[in-house]
């Protein structure tokens, strides 16, 4: 099997964690591939060295028209028989490069429910992305049944494709039980909204049930980005209530020690943060966004309110969610669609069923 696979930029994301755990996972069942991740951004990225350690090979692209020139030269030098692209609504003109060289299969893949880019050029030119997108691939996939309508993908071509968590060695909680100590584990950055976490700590903090409370902070960002929310902290003077943490390698021994994770994100596709609270038993508090409620659907242990509710409500949610037995959340995990090994047989089928269905 000869694979292109398309990715933005290797930085410590959800589509590209996901991405390596994949790729590490198809090594570790020894299946025989041969793969290069394309980076359309044309940038080194913080995760390069992790995919280049699984013996895959990556090739910088170029941003832009440029980009869809390089991308169809190496595509005809290379003869690849999938063609998997991970870029939103912007899949479908890299499609096109794809189809133009004649690869046989085309999949594109959704990671996410919202094209951040705002204005009516950008409106058109994603519309016309989607159009090619469902015109051209073969399979078109999303990370959760929502993401169908985004995509406006056609019922014969949409696949559902859930992505994949390792079960933990271990469920102990780390957590004192006397403890309230809230979780957010994501960017600094607007789209996830981490100022109004500490809108919701400060109503937390106004309770008696929360006045020792301890919001933690795991997550990278902009300079700017994280500068502002430090001053942030600083003129509400939780100094002594937030611990900012910067990225974490361990975000399971992260949100294990946490009592509550807090997603109050404006946008998400299938939160990889949300998933992995629950695989060691720590409930969530989310935005209850599409992701989200499918989410809360197939196991227990999410709690999902609106943004628009006020920020007492989001705090009687947190303290709700004290109340969940860690077990039977961890438990209600492990016998849910999430998991590594279902991710893994899935991608594969959908790869051997397409090729299977060009073959001569």
């Amino acid at each position: 099997m000869k694979l292109v696979y398309t990715l933005g930029k290797l930085d410590v994301g959800g589509a590209e964690v996901r991405s390596l755990r994949l790729f590490r996972g198809l090594r570790e069942l020894g299946v025989e591939f041969d793969a290069v991740i394309y980076i359309i951004s044309g940038e080194l990225g913080a995760l390069d060295k992790d995919f280049e350690a699984l013996g895959l090979k990556i090739v910088y692209g170029r941003p832009g028209l440029r980009g869809l020139i390089h991308l169809w030269n190496f595509l005809m030098k290379y003869r690849p028989t999938i063609f998997h692209t991970n870029v939103s609504t912007a899949n479908g003109y890299y499609a096109l490069a794809a189809k133009m060289a004649r690869i046989p299969v085309v999949i594109s893949h959704y990671r996410s429910l919202n094209d951040v880019r705002e204005g009516g050029f950008h409106a058109a030119k994603a519309a016309l992305g989607r159009f090619l997108a469902n015109r051209i691939s073969r399979s078109v996939v999303g990370v959760c049944n929502a993401a169908q309508a985004f995509a406006h993908a056609p019922n014969d071509k949409w696949v559902t494709l859930y992505n994949g968590i390792d079960l933990p060695h271990s469920n102990n909680n780390d957590c004192r039980r006397n403890d309230l100590v809230i979780g957010y584990l994501g960017r600094i950055s607007p789209e996830k909204n981490p100022h109004r976490s500490l809108d919701i700590l400060e109503a937390i903090l106004r309770d008696d049930r929360g006045r020792n409370a301890k919001l933690r902070v795991a997550g990278g960002g902009t300079p700017d980005q994280l500068r502002v929310f430090a001053e942030d902290v600083k003129q509400r003077r939780l100094e002594n209530s937030v611990e900012i943490c910067g990225v974490t390698d361990q975000p399971i021994e992260f949100l294990r020690k946490c009592t509550v994770l807090l997603l109050p994100s404006h946008r998400e596709g299938l939160p990889g943060a949300v998933l992995e609270a629950l695989s060691v038993g720590t409930p969530v508090v989310a935005n209850d966004l599409p992701g989200v409620q499918e989410i809360a659907t197939a196991v227990e242990g999410v709690l999902t309110c609106p943004l628009s509710a006020n920020n007492i409500e989001w705090a009687e949610l947190v303290f709700d969610a004290t109340k969940m037995a860690r077990p039977n959340i961890a438990a209600s995990f492990a016998q849910g669609p999430f998991l590594i090994h279902r991710h893994l047989q899935s991608v594969l089928a959908l790869w051997e069923h397409s090729i299977a269905s060009v073959a001569p």
